[in-house]
């Protein structure tokens, strides 16, 4: 990082103050002294107003620890500093939830010189990051060779946006991975992790796309880091279904993703519920498909005629997942309800995961929780192992 960092200070005391004085008075950074709202701090880090997060002294408690972590997963090139009076009980944990330092409170001045240090290393975690993304991103012009999963169902309410959101954090851990939020009936993922409602949304990009005038740099100006290292490209909801998408049709669609197939290694599109013309085009432009369902048996039927539906819209591989796998028929009468010969990913309910993605923002890569991450590994392991058979 060559120029001064900008620093948000969190806290409102004299040594926040005394803090942002001695940090300006050297030009080690350009701070600001804000209030710990931890909505705002998410939407400043998610929309780079800032480079260095420091929790001063009253704050370095474990719900600070949660919040770490979730900007972490928001804003992953936004670094964390925690300043505690001991750090001794808290570095460790501090370090785990994704902080780039932990200083001990011992004057402004000390910690003011502390400073410079954290943002060296967040400035080396960057380039990791850097590094990474450009391993992983296809070259751009490469006639598409990303891949696309279609994520629908039969019903509404079964889960779709779940299994996108953690689907799309493990496919991070392996390559550049997009998120597109279809579901214009409700736009649930584009408002998990409490983020605020963007300015910029899928339909402002639909000129662009129209035109095949769309750009790399058009879809960033959209996305945001969600879900770990995954892209989300937001929708606005309802409001689609009557603006730019529609008045040409769905043809849209297939360009947007194809688009987004030249610059990221997999493309994870939460198309929603139900047989549309937009499902339909999404489902001709996909790789291969997700097909949710739950374990209920009016959910098991509706699930297989639609199979039989997507069948004969596309010859894309299709992958079935059941989720809320534990509420419901036995696996063998799920087997053989949806006609399958084989069991399909199960995904069992677990109310505290699902609590903490939605208000959160952490995805089985970011709460570890070892039965989600098994679950939805198994899942991105066998899309893996189909998408290079076919």
């Amino acid at each position: 990082m060559t120029d001064a960092p900008r620093v948000l200070l969190v806290g409102d005391s004299s040594f926040a103050q005394d803090l942002a004085h001695v940090l300006d008075s050297r030009r080690a950074a350009h701070a600001r002294v804000v209030p710990a709202d931890a909505e705002d701090l998410l939407r400043r880090a998610q929309n780079d107003e800032t480079d260095l997060i420091v929790f001063l002294p009253e704050h370095a408690t474990p719900p600070t620890l949660d919040l770490v972590a979730r900007l972490r997963a928001a804003a992953p090139r936004v670094g964390c500093v925690l300043i505690a009076e001991d750090p001794g009980p808290i570095e460790r944990d501090a370090l785990r939830a994704g902080a780039v330092a932990v200083i001990a409170n011992t004057s402004s001045q000390a910690a003011a010189d502390a400073i410079p240090a954290a943002g060296q290393e967040l400035a080396r975690r960057r380039e990791l990051l850097d590094r990474y993304t450009a391993a992983n991103k296809p070259e751009a012009g490469a006639g598409g060779s990303g891949n696309v999963i279609a994520v629908v169902s039969a019903k509404a309410n079964v889960g779709c946006s779940f299994v996108v959101a953690n689907l799309a954090s493990v496919l991070a851990e392996r390559g550049g991975v997009a998120i597109v939020d279809l579901d214009t009936d409700f736009a649930d993922i584009s408002s998990w992790g409490g983020a605020a409602p963007r300015d910029r949304t899928l339909e402002q990009l639909a000129p662009v796309v129209v035109a095949g005038e769309v750009t790399e740099q058009d879809f960033r100006s959209v996305a945001t880091t969600r879900f770990g290292r995954a892209q989300l490209l937001p929708s606005v909801g309802r409001a689609v279904a009557h603006g730019s998408w529609t008045s040409n049709g769905a043809l849209p669609v297939a360009q947007i993703v194809s688009a987004l197939r030249s610059w990221y290694s997999w493309v994870v599109v939460d198309g929603g519920a139900g047989s549309n013309e937009q499902n339909e085009r999404l489902v001709a432009s996909a790789s291969l498909l997700v097909v949710v369902t739950t374990a209920e048996i009016g959910s098991l039927r509706a699930t297989r005629a639609f199979l039989k539906y997507l069948r004969e819209l596309s010859r894309a591989p299709i992958n079935v997942v059941v989720n809320r796998a534990n509420r419901g028929e036995r696996s063998e009468v799920v087997r053989d309800a949806l006609g399958l010969g084989h069991d399909p990913i199960r995904v069992n309910e677990d109310r505290s995961f699902a609590r903490r993605l939605v208000l959160e923002g952490l995805a089985a890569g970011q709460q570890r929780n070892r039965r989600m991450i098994r679950g939805f590994n198994e899942l991105a392991q066998q899309i893996t192992r189909t998408v290079r058979q076919s």
